[in-house]
């Protein structure tokens, strides 16, 4: 590229460029740099008639070098061209060689105080982001990966490395500690990662997930490691930092769902065991909605009736036996009554037998209304 192209090129470049030659005249300047001096400066123009004496001294040591050893390199200077106004630069000085042969000083700078402004807004917004995440009532957390984690691999290997590779927590808040149960004199953000998110078949299904949804997640379940060592279920909202294919961090909120599973857990057995205490009794169990529709059945009333259970899921059973006349009223409801009847029951085998029956309403705010009906075979 000759030298007129390159100065083509700078010409509408969004920040101020000027060239100098080795004996400090100039010998370009863009119209971001005119514009910015707010004059035309003639040939004769030097480095002392456009920065101010220290600036020049500054940039004459650069000219007086050995451009052919010299790299890019950083100044803070001053413009003082004219009476109007002085105005600090953060420059950038490069040699470049034209088809000529003489090396000329390209300096390209931007408005230093625009930059530190900027600076001090970003410090300013950190300082703010850091005190929102640190008085947040909610559990706050991130994992930074001084190995970042390659993305570009097999899941095994990414779930390996995940857990293996070299991680610390940052920016973890008071909240996130309290739900650890740490020690005041403790800092969550010191502690090592697997001492709280260890790696487990449960954590490897929570990474898998991960994987799965490009390390977005919301409420996504991970079994971590309480301060005494107690094992805590985590709802988890998950976000990454990825570059070029590379996980640099993930962050995100926990919520303690301990409590919850355990209940789950509880109810979970309860129902086994109701289920098989259930499928010991002779007598017929119906569940029904309150549309009377068949919600469920214990083994009785294949064995008794003859009915397959399955075949009935889902449909009302007033061939078999009729409720109807027996719904409750709102009043009969509220007064908890059950009712005992004698009802006709059809059998598989066409038979018709008649049954005590109890009926009785009772409701739950994960299912709603429903009845439950005992029949009794001994008439």
């Amino acid at each position: 590229m000759d030298e007129t192209e390159f100065l083509e090129l700078l010409r509408v470049l969004p920040f101020m460029v000027m060239v100098f030659s080795r004996s400090g005249k100039l010998r370009y300047l863009n119209m971001n740099a005119q514009e910015t001096l707010g004059q035309r400066l003639g040939e004769d123009s030097t480095i002392a008639d456009i920065f101010s004496d220290q600036s020049a001294e500054v940039l004459n040591t650069h000219l007086l070098g050995d451009y052919q050893k010299a790299g890019e390199l950083q100044e803070i200077l001053e413009i003082n061209s004219s009476s109007r106004f002085s105005l600090e630069i953060l420059a950038q000085l490069k040699w470049w060689t034209p088809a000529d042969g003489q090396p000329l000083l390209v300096l390209s700078a931007v408005d230093a105080r625009a930059q530190l402004r900027e600076h001090v807004k970003l410090q300013d917004d950190y300082r703010t982001l850091r005190s929102l995440i640190e008085t947040s009532a909610t559990p706050t957390w991130c994992i930074e990966y001084t190995e970042p984690v390659d993305l570009n691999t097999s899941d095994t290997e990414i779930i390996r490395q995940v857990f293996e590779n070299d991680s610390h927590w940052y920016m973890c808040n008071k909240a996130m500690a309290r739900l650890y149960d740490l020690p005041d004199d403790l800092d969550f953000n010191k502690l090592p990662v697997r001492r709280n998110f260890p790696r487990s078949p449960k954590n490897e299904a929570f990474v898998q997930e991960l994987i799965d949804n490009d390390f977005i997640a919301d409420d996504a379940l991970s079994i971590d490691i309480n301060y005494d060592g107690s094992r805590m279920y985590i709802a988890n909202t998950v976000r990454p930092h990825i570059e070029c294919g590379m996980l640099r961090r993930m962050w995100g909120t926990s919520r303690d769902i301990t409590q919850d599973k355990r209940k789950e857990t509880q109810l979970r057995q309860r129902e086994h065991e109701m289920r098989e205490v259930l499928s010991s009794v002779p007598d017929v169990i119906l569940v029904v909605d309150e549309k009377l529709v068949l919600q469920a059945a214990n083994p009785a009333f294949e064995k008794e009736l003859g009915w397959r259970i399955d075949d009935w899921l889902g449909k009302t059973l007033e061939e078999v036996v009729d409720f109807r006349p027996y719904v409750m009223t709102k009043k009969e409801i509220k007064n908890d009554n059950a009712k005992r009847f004698v009802v006709p029951v059809l059998c598989a085998d066409q038979q018709i037998r008649n049954y005590h029956a109890s009926f009785a309403y009772f409701s739950d705010d994960l299912n709603g209304g429903r009845y439950v009906s005992v029949l009794r075979h001994g008439i």
